[in-house]
């Protein structure tokens, strides 16, 4: 008898914690156990959107009296803002670089960065190397020396992430016949997935103080559309702009396996206010990313769930 009772309390400790760790479920757990940052899209790669305009866009951006429209893809530009200096005031260099850095990358820098004829600057040389170009950069990196035009244009760089971003920004800009609910439309060529329960986007604008709104259109396996406000324009510079998916109620789950559906990034949105001017308009972007939950529950057979569309 009690080596029954035995076998039946093993069996039953056994069962229940094969059951507490791989129970199927016909619910998928929201436990936030697994949040990532993804980068969606970061512009680096040009000519990889397309603008489209509502009806009273103007013909050309220069009012040159030439005949047509022109095309939509003169109204996008993709900027590389490069971080490395090739020009250095001689001061600031000698004591800003140089006097941050050990003796094998001063010599180095020396090497590469000479004194031009006036004495007042140090210039970098000419086509380096692949390993060149890179050994500057990171010592470039690691004091977080910027060239001017980079600590102007490019957004503010993320507390220990510095030099990690990539050097490239989109801009679009816009120009109307007539005020009113005017819009752009910006789309990517290629499809945008964004995995695991979608938390929120975000993306950073560079603005100037355009009182237009800004949105990003989402499509859900359903193909349902759903239209989400980013925010207002109307603000000078560079501001990383973000909504929470909470509230609009986008279906991301579905009954059968796999059970977290991705969610498409279909386009931005940007719609001017209906008293703003209506004959220029600029916008810059960089960095589109979201935050997901990528927790996903284990079962057993879970490898099984992709392995169904056999030829």
């Amino acid at each position: 008898m009690k080596r029954a009772l035995t076998g039946a309390l093993i069996f039953f400790l056994a069962t229940n914690l094969l059951i507490y760790s791989y129970t199927p479920s016909g619910e998928t757990k929201v436990g936030k156990e697994n949040i990532k940052t993804i980068m969606l899209d970061d512009f680096e790669s040009p000519a990889q959107w397309t603008a489209k305009y509502s009806k009273y866009r103007s013909q050309t951006w220069k009012d040159t009296g030439a005949g047509g429209f022109e095309d939509a893809g003169k109204w996008m530009i993709w900027k590389t803002i490069d971080d490395l200096p090739v020009k250095i005031e001689t001061l600031t260099f000698e004591y800003h670089v140089l006097g941050k850095v050990e003796d094998a990358e001063k010599n180095f820098l020396l090497s590469i960065y000479k004194k031009d004829a006036t004495g007042k600057e140090y210039v970098l040389k000419d086509n380096l190397t692949e390993e060149e170009n890179k050994k500057v950069r990171d010592i470039m990196n690691m004091i977080r020396f910027r060239s001017a035009n980079f600590l102007y244009s490019s957004r503010p760089e993320i507390k220990g992430m510095e030099g990690k971003q990539g050097t490239t920004i989109m801009g679009v800009r816009g120009k109307f016949n007539i005020g009113g609910y005017n819009r752009i439309y910006l789309e990517p060529k290629q499809d945008l997935y964004m995995m695991g329960l979608v938390d929120s986007i975000r993306v950073w604008v560079w603005g100037g103080n355009y009182d237009y709104d800004l949105y990003v259109v989402i499509k859900n396996f359903r193909n349902k559309y759903y239209t989400l406000y980013l925010g207002n324009l109307r603000f000078r510079g560079w501001k990383q702009m973000s909504v929470k998916f909470l509230g609009y109620n986008i279906e991301q789950v579905d009954q059968w396996v796999p059970q977290i559906k991705p969610l498409q990034f279909v386009r931005f949105m940007i719609v001017s206010k209906i008293n703003e001017k209506p004959d220029r308009f600029g916008i810059w972007l960089d960095d589109l990313q979201y935050d997901a939950d990528l927790f996903d529950q284990v079962y057993p057979g879970k490898a099984l769930e992709k392995e169904l569309d056999w030829d």
